[in-house]
């Protein structure tokens, strides 16, 4: 018995010592105030072993109310675990406000949160905060209210049901800077794409502005775009950029041709949708030095065909525009610019009717192209012209992909077509079909017949190409010379 006591004491004093030996960690904590004026802290500075708990209280001055610590947490008390060397700091602001637990809006100056709905006039300031608002699922603006946001503030949404609906007659004005942008992003605890809903318009009053904003992370929703403009809502956009999203960009809900008042050196980056989902006269907003980059489907998807005395005018944006099938229709007018590029959806078709005028000029530097989605013969229907108007021109244009043509020149509705340098590619049937006219001449008493192509071209034939179509170039729906219609009517060249 007396052995085994020895041995146990020897084992304990071997335990002792070897605690001894281990140095225990410890971090150094230190607890400040932004403003000692605003408000102050518990005193817990000091040095703790790793593990410590420690309660954290901070308390704000008559006028003023605490915010957030500067680790964007906003629990007050707030528990601590010190498992690393820490400097907290108690950030307060101006206002007697509710602690960051507001509801309605009653005074946004004085709320760090807001939810709800507004219907006053309301101007959201600088706090000088990392986040200067916090805005709790979504807040509407109602009425003839007009929301101001200026330069530098940041706006967080507390999750994806989140974000601000501007109503049929308010306004939504926000008008950063370069050097302090306004900026919306999602929870501190989530920066993925579409951690937050949408910003969306719903009105048209002049006030409706965007100047370097920011939108970070919005577009909770596959459907619909991070900025969203409804039937009669419109605004302004320039020097913004929206970066990610689950869905596209920007889309309009309905076409009335003026959403956009202005669109201006944008950038749309890292959406999984389209860059911008648009109504087809919404297009004509857009302007210049914008940029597209990194987007899951980046491409203009425009849906709505042109209907009596619109007109339409596609420029080179640096990405290609999207139909999923296109009329032009009634006395309505296209121009599409030189470098633009237009690309069609599966068995789609581009028509252009008998009154429609349709000019696509490109340059031999940059041509228009029009073509299917994917790089396949017979992947989309081709161009349907049947156009009367002397004004239509294709010059340099590139047509590729079509079905049965991948330019169909409609005689029988009268079309003529001015054409110089057209390059017609990758068919799976023909090129080109026409119904040319029969052209008889006497030679030595001998009858002469050959095709005229005057009826199809305005001032003949200039600069046309093929490139691999399946069964020949050119199909002529008329006969020859007493010939009856199929091979005897294909065309490997124009004569």
């Amino acid at each position: 018995m007396k052995e085994l006591k020895i041995i146990a004491v020897a084992l304990l004093s071997g335990c002792i010592a070897f605690s001894s030996c281990t140095k225990e960690e410890k971090y150094s904590v230190t607890v400040t105030v932004n403003d000692p004026k605003m408000g102050s802290v518990a005193n817990v500075d000091g040095e703790y072993k790793e593990n410590t708990e420690l309660n954290l209280y901070a308390t704000a001055n008559e006028g003023y109310h605490f915010s957030m610590w500067n680790d964007m947490n906003t629990e007050n008390p707030r528990k601590l675990i010190v498992t690393k060397d820490l400097v907290l700091i108690a950030i307060f602001a101006e206002g007697a406000g509710n602690g960051g637990n507001g509801s309605d809006v009653t005074d946004i100056n004085d709320a760090m949160t807001l939810s709800g709905s507004m219907n006053e006039n309301k101007t959201l300031k600088d706090l000088g905060l990392p986040i200067d608002y916090i805005i709790d699922g979504y807040f509407y603006i109602e009425g003839n209210a007009c929301l101001t946001i200026e330069p530098g503030v940041t706006i967080a949404f507390t999750g994806v049901d989140g974000g601000i609906t501007v109503t049929e007659n308010a306004g939504l004005k926000m008008v950063g800077t370069a050097e302090k942008p306004i900026t919306f992003t999602g929870p501190v605890n989530n920066q993925n794409k579409g951690s937050w809903g949408y910003i969306e318009y719903h009105s048209n009053r002049s006030d409706n502005q965007m100047e370097y904003v920011i939108l970070k992370n919005g577009g909770s929703s596959e459907d619909g775009g991070v900025l969203r403009l409804h039937l009669d809502g419109a605004v302004s956009v320039k020097n913004c950029t929206i970066d990610g999203g689950l869905g596209d960009g920007v889309s309009t809900i309905y076409d009335n041709g003026k959403n956009l008042k202005a669109f201006e050196n944008n950038t749309i980056k890292n959406v999984n949708g389209y860059a911008m989902n648009l109504g087809t006269m919404v297009v004509n907003g857009l302007g210049k030095g914008n940029k597209f980059e990194d987007n899951g489907k980046n491409y203009i998807l425009l849906h709505g065909d042109l209907t009596e005395n619109e007109e339409l005018v596609l420029n080179n944006v640096g990405i290609p525009y999207l139909f999923d099938g296109f009329w032009a229709a009634g006395r309505s007018t296209m121009t599409v610019t030189e470098g633009t590029t237009i690309v069609f959806a599966k068995n789609s078709e581009f028509r252009i009717g008998e009154e429609s005028v349709v000019k696509l000029e490109g340059t031999e530097a940059a041509p228009i192209t029009i073509c299917g989605l994917e790089n396949k013969a017979g992947f989309w229907k081709g161009v349907l012209y049947a156009s009367q108007e002397d004004e239509c021109i294709f010059k340099n244009v590139i047509i590729s992909d079509g079905n049965e043509y991948c330019l169909l020149v409609d005689n029988y509705a009268d079309a003529v077509l001015k054409a110089e340098n057209i390059t017609l590619k990758n068919a799976k049937e023909y090129g080109l079909q026409v119904a040319t006219t029969t052209k008889e001449e006497e030679v030595d008493d001998e009858w002469i017949y050959s095709r005229d192509w005057s009826n199809v071209f305005v001032g003949g034939v200039s600069g046309l190409k093929f490139e691999i179509c399946g069964k020949g170039n050119i199909y002529d729906n008329n006969t020859l010379n007493g010939e009856t219609e199929g091979v005897d009517n294909v065309f490997t060249a124009i004569p």
